[in-house]
């Protein structure tokens, strides 16, 4: 998506006009956007806060590290990449498509034809004589996420039937037929909620009210509780875990962060709405 986009974008502004290759349709070369705008703020933050979502799988991702004094680097680093990397790809395919990018930007690449192809003769509008390469690139950006998130649908919806089951009925329980009722049960409402709505970027936005409590709420609280516990049982010393924000006062601002962040948020889409 980002080389299709800036190879687009430097022909676009560097081409010859009038003889300029045509890369999208409906779009003759980069329409540019604004470096600030807060306008749709509030719809950006729940998804910005839901792709940064991992620290649900950080047990099993700080499992092998041998020296676990290194783990802030490594996670500091890992989201510093990471946020660099959405930045880009944000930035260069918002600077091209400006206010004519879908919700879902890959939706834009089924326009995408590579500066190959001509328009079709008849007036319609469609492209034709268009590279196979070109076709095989807009196939793949706009079904790649569909697909992907199809591949971990499943494991989701197991993960969450699973901890549903050990949650009402105990750790003990090994009974066939509730673990399948527990998949089902949490499997089968999204699909019909999709059914309902199909908007992509509606879901992100409400799903992300979860994700920030999720994220900003309960890490906090499960920091506030364990430390009570360990207290309560005689356990006073610090861990190689500890850091700056490793205080019942960032913990508290955490959740104050968590619940304005999350109503903020609601009421603007209910408003928007």
């Amino acid at each position: 998506m980002v080389l299709t986009t800036f190879v687009a974008c430097v022909e676009g502004l560097t081409g010859v006009e009038g003889n300029k290759p045509v890369y999208f349709v409906g779009t003759d070369g980069p329409v540019g956007a604004k470096w600030i705008d807060f306008s749709g703020f509030y719809e950006m933050f729940s998804v910005l806060v839901y792709s940064a979502m991992f620290h649900n799988a950080i047990p099993v991702l700080s499992e092998p590290v041998a020296d676990k004094r290194t783990l802030n680097t490594i996670f500091r680093d890992a989201f510093i990449v990471c946020g660099g990397a959405f930045w880009v790809i944000g930035y260069i395919i918002a600077w091209y498509f400006g206010d004519h990018i879908e919700q879902s930007a890959n939706l834009n690449w089924e326009y995408f034809v590579g500066g190959t192809g001509r328009p079709s003769s008849n007036g319609s509008g469609d492209w034709v004589d268009v590279a196979t390469w070109a076709r095989a690139i807009s196939i793949f950006v706009v079904c790649f996420p569909a697909a992907n998130i199809l591949s971990a649908f499943p494991l989701n919806a197991i993960v969450l039937g699973n901890n549903l089951l050990i949650k009402i009925c105990g750790p003990n329980e090994t009974s066939r037929y509730k673990k399948t009722f527990f998949r089902l049960a949490s499997s089968i409402p999204p699909v019909f909620g999709a059914l309902l709505v199909r908007e992509l970027g509606i879901i992100t936005s409400y799903a992300g009210i979860l994700a920030i409590i999720t994220v900003l709420c309960f890490p906090a609280l499960m920091y506030l509780s364990s430390k009570r516990e360990a207290h309560q049982n005689g356990y006073f010393n610090s861990t190689h875990y500890e850091s700056v924000g490793s205080s019942d006062v960032s913990a508290y601002f955490m959740v104050g962060l968590g619940v304005v962040a999350s109503t903020y948020v609601l009421v603007n889409l209910l408003l928007g709405s």
